[in-house]
């Protein structure tokens, strides 16, 4: 949640550089300046509400898309790893985070082995849980779902 670019106004999906809103009258590319202007603030808005609800929630939480990056993570998920919200930006991959945790002494194993067990975890639809304990003593339950586009997160 904490990757929100802001997209310049004359801008749009289909028209990246802006060419088209260009070429019509003032008043009209004025207004539908005003309008993406508008709707990125709600969509700003709407992210903020998002993140805030994600980081209540007392258990670390966390999406990877379909390459292993992350999409998202609340704060949960790095003070559980003992990690700072730098090492857990959006767009990491599993692997540096791994990377990570082993130096921060909070990986259940090697970093080969537990990508492999994500690997397995993750493949097939179904939910997978296991029980693991950590280098620093603490256990952990993990659960990997998938999310039916190729990325996986920790539901619970």
């Amino acid at each position: 949640m904490r990757a929100i670019r802001s997209v310049p106004a004359k801008q749009t999906i289909d028209d990246p550089t802006g060419a088209a809103l260009a070429s019509q009258p003032e008043g009209s590319q004025a207004l539908r300046t005003l309008d993406r202007q508008h709707e990125i603030a709600e969509l700003e808005s709407l992210a903020a509400h998002y993140e805030f609800a994600l980081d209540s929630v007392p258990q670390p939480a966390f999406l990877y898309d379909k390459e292993g990056k992350l999409i998202f993570c609340n704060k949960r998920y790095a003070e559980f790893f003992r990690l700072s919200t730098d090492d857990v930006q959006p767009g990491a991959t599993l692997h540096e985070i791994t990377k990570r945790c082993i130096a921060a002494g909070t990986c259940p194993t090697d970093a080969d082995e537990y990508l492999a067990a994500c690997d397995l975890a993750n493949s097939g639809a179904s939910a997978k849980t296991w029980v693991t304990a950590l280098q620093d003593g603490r256990a952990v339950r993990v659960t990997h779902q998938s999310t039916g586009a190729g990325g996986w997160g920790l539901p619970s």
